[in-house]
């Protein structure tokens, strides 16, 4: 496997866990209120999140199906 191959999907990898953790933290934030933000700021986790996901859709291809 070429490196550039091994970076794209590992950026897609780290881009997947990353909206994962952060939707379970805000569903925790938001069904347990004062839970998470006192040690973890969400808000200010979004938006190197909102980066990571345009630069993944740009760098990342999407996998298409085959044509029969």
């Amino acid at each position: 496997m070429p490196i550039s191959a091994f970076l794209r999907r590992f950026l897609f990898h780290v881009t997947a866990a990353a909206d994962v953790l952060a939707i379970l933290l805000l569903l925790a934030e938001f069904f347990v209120p004062g839970s998470i933000l006192p040690f973890i700021d969400v808000v200010d986790l979004l938006l190197p999140l909102i980066f990571l996901n345009v630069v993944t859709a740009f760098l990342v291809p999407r996998i298409r199906p085959p044509v029969s």
